[in-house]
């Protein structure tokens, strides 16, 4: 799918990039692959493909994505972290991390109920003597994940990246 608008996907590229939940290499891919659907490539796009690695890429996808208003949606940046704890990428305690901070009002009922799950199971731990059980952060992380499923205003775009990112960042 063709991103008809480049900061959105500089955008979402950044924040997998940034949470390491796709690898250099897979972004890389998806945006050669961006890069052959087009007559016209914006700059950042190419100084994605030669970037050397992660660290130059993170640099690229922020000048292309700085300020974008969909960095500061919690909605979006749950969504698209979750790509990582579906791919395997990201550990259930990092995912825990950067997401329990974001909760909101404005957030659907069952994504806050999901969030406090995965920060007592990841964080607080009381039930388990302050000591987290990684099968349950697993588990919580995973639920997030399920019902954060498109309640982003970028859902649909969130959704394309999943199954082309995923087959290129096994391989």
């Amino acid at each position: 799918m063709q991103f008809d608008d480049d900061p959105d996907l500089a955008a979402l590229l950044w924040l997998l990039a940034d949470s390491k939940a796709l690898s250099h290499r897979a972004i890389v891919a998806r945006v050669d692959a961006e890069i052959s659907q087009r007559s016209a490539v914006p700059s950042w796009m190419l100084d994605v493909s030669l970037s050397a690695g992660p660290n130059e890429l993170l640099r690229v996808l922020d000048r292309a994505s700085f300020a974008h208003p969909m960095l500061q949606d919690p909605a979006t940046t749950i969504e698209t972290l979750s790509i990582g704890i579906d791919a395997g990428t990201v550990a259930a305690e990092d995912f825990a991390i950067r997401v329990c901070g974001l909760v909101t009002s404005e957030l659907p009922g069952p994504v806050i109920s999901a969030l406090s799950e995965l920060e007592e199971e990841a964080l607080c731990c009381c039930m388990h003597g302050g000591v987290p059980v990684p099968a349950l952060v697993a588990a919580a992380a995973r639920e997030v994940s399920r019902v954060v499923r498109g309640i982003s205003p970028l859902a649909e775009r969130i959704s394309s990246l999943r199954a082309p990112l995923f087959s290129q960042s096994a391989g």
